[in-house]
């Protein structure tokens, strides 16, 4: 490897380069510090000294159109994340359960499930609901929509949900081997392509770090492939090994993850990086989030005390919002009309 010094040279004042990835994977702990140096720096420029931290709860909940139901199975999952949500597997139910949300103060929520075999959410019976709870309520509607086609892409656009967000997967291998599909990162792109031409403002790719059995595969091209997009957003994410899956037993490597995040901020330097709510618990997570503040994040979803400690002890103003951390920016000064 060239002379570390000038790497980091080139890392802080050039624009991102492709050559540098094996360069990164390579430095060792104390080199990895130096770069989060310059990724804290970068970030710092372009966002000021603030964080926002997203706690969604009550006001933000995560709503399952298929209740518990999932066609894949997927092995990181095992249906265990759609028996947290809110079931309303009906368009009828859907109704009913944002209604309610409104009255009780939410101000909007997750609308997610299981996926069917096409590696999409059935959306289908649902666009009628959709349009419904927009023109009666001020729910702000962040919806979860898998693979897309452009003919429903457009329906979707025609109900005028808020977001989407996006799931994106690099590695055709990885989509194999955890989803039990044969799709391949070209049918993101496929799908990205269509959200972009029914011209929904908002689509926050999703990525999740060791979605490959805890080793990095494909997310770099995952970033790669939504460079074109220019998202306003980007949500990262870490691989939780949740028990009753064939990967609780996994073991994830802190270090390799911060390296993607700070890549992400290197080939992003002026896009928002949420470090979304899918990530490990315990003494890792406390690590987890500080390291990747110094990477470069500006966002994040349920901040550990330890981050909010540092961040606040070196002049971070903390700037909390009950929301999930795909809110655009444009939707604060929303929410702080309502709260007052």
């Amino acid at each position: 490897m060239e002379n570390l010094q000038k790497l980091f040279d080139k890392i802080e004042y050039n624009s991102f380069q492709s050559e540098w990835i094996n360069d990164i994977f390579q430095i060792n702990k104390n080199q990895l510090n130096e770069l989060l140096k310059i990724t804290r720096k970068i970030t710092d420029k372009n966002f000021g000294k603030v964080i926002n931290s997203y706690i969604p709860g009550k006001k933000f909940p995560a709503i399952s159109i298929t209740g518990s139901q999932c066609f894949l199975n997927c092995k990181h999952c095992n249906k265990h994340y759609l028996e947290l949500m809110t079931n309303a597997d009906t368009p009828e139910k859907l109704i009913t359960v944002c209604k309610k949300l409104e009255e009780d103060g939410a101000i909007g929520c997750l609308i997610s499930g299981g996926f069917d075999e096409n590696f999409a959410l059935p959306f289908e019976p649902y666009i009628a609901a959709l349009s419904y709870i927009k023109r009666n309520t001020n729910l702000i509607l962040n919806v979860h929509t898998g693979l897309i086609s452009k003919e429903f892409a457009e329906k979707l656009s025609k109900t005028e949900i808020d977001i989407v967000s996006f799931d994106i997967v690099g590695d055709a291998e990885t989509i194999k081997q955890v989803y039990g599909i044969n799709k391949t990162p070209h049918d993101y792109l496929k799908s990205l392509k269509a959200l972009k031409e029914a011209n929904i403002k908002y689509v926050a790719p999703h990525i999740c770090i060791g979605l490959n059995f805890g080793e990095i595969a494909g997310e770099f091209e995952a970033l790669k492939l939504i460079e074109e997009f220019k998202p306003y957003l980007i949500v990262l994410l870490a691989l939780v090994p949740t028990k009753n899956t064939l990967m609780e037993n996994i073991k994830l490597e802190l270090e390799k993850i911060i390296k993607i995040i700070a890549i992400a901020r290197l080939m992003f330097p002026t896009t928002p990086i949420s470090l979304g709510c899918m990530r490990p618990g315990g003494n890792f997570r406390k690590q987890l989030d500080l390291l990747a503040f110094k990477a470069g994040i500006n966002r994040i979803e349920i901040p550990s005390n330890a981050l909010i400690k540092y961040a606040t002890k070196n002049g971070y103003v903390i700037k909390k919002i009950d929301s999930c951390c795909a809110l655009p920016s444009e939707f604060e000064k929303k929410l702080e009309n309502k709260e007052t």
